[in-house]
């Protein structure tokens, strides 16, 4: 039963980082030369994408499947403690895992906020020209 549960889990999350690396891949760059040729008809200025913003793309990409990841951690954990049956050690493992997703979708929202304030900062200075 655990190595079903375990296999399953295991193609969900190979499956979201799939969807995660073609929405990189291909929607982006799909997306951005839709933009350039609007951005051009309306006589916009139309760079290609700074190193920044395709490490901004991977950074917050990569925080969005440990997001899932935590999220799915947390469910487990409730499926567990709902599944306990008044078993001491069940209810303990449950609310362990369930400590540890919390605590763990805290880190990534953190991670989330600083990287955003990093990139947004270097954003700015970088189309204004101006330092930090």
């Amino acid at each position: 039963m655990k190595t079903k549960i375990k296999n399953i889990l295991t193609f969900f999350l190979l499956f979201v980082i799939f969807l995660g690396l073609k929405k990189i891949v291909l929607a982006d760059e799909s997306v951005g030369d839709l933009l350039k040729v609007a951005g051009g008809s309306a006589n916009y200025k139309t760079e290609d994408r700074q190193l920044y913003m395709v490490v901004a793309v991977i950074i917050k990409t990569f925080l969005s499947i440990l997001g899932i990841f935590f999220m799915i951690l947390s469910i487990y954990g409730g499926f567990t403690w709902m599944n306990a049956k008044g078993e001491e050690a069940k209810v303990t493992k449950a609310k362990d895992i369930l400590q540890q997703a919390v605590i763990g979708i805290v880190i990534v929202l953190g991670s989330y906020a600083i990287t955003y304030f990093v990139i947004a900062s270097i954003a700015g200075s970088v189309t204004t020209g101006s330092g930090f």
